[in-house]
């Protein structure tokens, strides 16, 4: 189905779909499909060759396949007679491939589609929450003139709006990477855009070091954009630069508002559940983000 095609061709959405099938045991057929595709893709007869020989040892050797995938033998017997000429055609796995992929379209995938498109209420509302008091305060900080907190408070509004939409089971394949990418924006170029704003309105003499912040944002998004640096890495740059300007703020409490942000995404996370309890993780996080947004705008 095109829904399937966009989760199989999509990075985040297909991690997201691999995590499903590890828990039920048969990833081994989504990661064969999403072989083929690249192998599909190989001009090269080398390497198309070397590659071909990778997923036919990993998944349908027998002898030696760690991730060895049934077929019926009217399916696999032409494949291996093939293979065993050391012949690697474009076309060579189709009919794996097909059957393969048939069987996710109407087993694997329509239960990972319900789990993911099942409202997840408590999410939902922190969510919520972070998105209302985030809008709040930006409305506060444009009276006030504070462009820059205004800035860095609506990104992170923005991705807590996206996420109440896709907890509550919404286009997930539209919504996922959208509030995704939001959510990195907000961890790392929301909080540098609030570490300016601090530093303007501590100190007049440190406009040096508020140009190194506005470089240092400058970075993070080129980094999120370019490199696609993991969020936890993303954050180990922010949370110094959130300590450096906390050190330079004459206001305790914006101060304490900027660490805990990037240190409540590192220490908490946003996976599992705390301590064993019913409590998301996540949760608790986006409660200590409104808290932290608070906390920012009382520099004015």
């Amino acid at each position: 189905s095109d829904l399937m095609h966009n989760f199989l061709t999509n990075e985040i959405l297909y991690s997201l779909y691999e995590d499903y099938a590890i828990l039920e045991m048969n990833d081994e057929y989504l990661k064969f499909v999403r072989k083929v595709q690249q192998y599909k893709k190989l001009d090269n007869k080398d390497e198309r060759r070397e590659y071909g020989q990778y997923i036919y040892d990993t998944h349908l050797n027998s002898a030696v396949a760690t991730e060895e995938i049934y077929l019926d033998s009217r399916t696999k017997l032409p494949l291996v007679a093939i293979v065993k000429k050391n012949e690697f055609p474009k076309d060579l796995f189709n009919k794996a491939y097909s059957k393969t992929y048939s069987n996710l379209a109407f087993d694997s995938f329509p239960r990972f589609y319900q789990h993911v498109t099942k409202p997840q209420l408590s999410i939902c509302l922190s969510d919520a929450v972070l998105c209302l008091v985030g809008i709040v305060c930006v409305v506060n900080m444009l009276r006030l003139g504070d462009f820059l907190m205004a800035l860095g408070l609506l990104i992170i509004a923005i991705a807590a709006g996206f996420g109440v939409i896709r907890f509550y089971g919404y286009k997930p394949e539209i919504l996922i990477p959208i509030h995704k990418y939001f959510s990195k924006l907000g961890g790392t170029v929301g909080i540098c855009l609030a570490a300016v704003s601090i530093i303007v309105h501590s100190n007049i003499e440190t406009y040096e070091l508020s140009a190194g912040n506005t470089i240092m944002v400058i970075v993070c998004l080129f980094s999120l954009e370019y490199f696609n640096f993991p969020l936890d890495v993303s954050r180990i740059p922010v949370v110094v630069i959130a300590l450096v300007s906390s050190v330079y703020s004459y206001n305790l409490k914006p101060a304490l508002g900027l660490l805990l942000m990037p240190i409540a995404g590192l220490v908490i996370g946003s996976e599992g559940n705390f301590r064993g309890t019913a409590i998301l993780n996540v949760d608790i996080l986006h409660y200590l983000l409104a808290v932290s947004i608070v906390l920012l705008t009382m520099h004015a």
